[in-house]
């Protein structure tokens, strides 16, 4: 918890839209990290099972796996347009400032 409170206390004075993009980001990435953490349980647990298991079964699920990371990979491609139009904003920032 202490590290969400250091968070939102280094954000608190970034203009409004750059802090939304900020918490934005940090949603975003633990929406990837969540995901990739189960996918990864996902493999583990169909390495185990996969020679007690037909072929169809095998399949069906690798199938799904293969779903679920290009979803994963589809969100991360979200979070680096996110991050270049933070990149963006704060470019702007500094040069109107200066």
């Amino acid at each position: 918890m202490l590290y969400l409170e250091d968070y939102l206390e280094m954000i608190e004075q970034l203009p409004m839209d750059l802090r939304d993009r900020f918490t934005e980001m940090r949603e975003m990435d633990l929406q990837v990290q969540n995901a990739m953490d189960q996918l990864e349980q996902r493999v583990n647990e169909f390495f185990t099972n996969a020679k007690k298991n037909k072929p169809e079964w095998r399949e069906e699920q690798m199938e799904i796996i293969k779903k679920d990371y290009y979803k994963a990979l589809e969100d991360a491609d979200e979070k680096v347009q996110l991050a270049n139009q933070i990149y963006d904003l704060v470019s702007n920032l500094v040069s109107t400032s200066t």
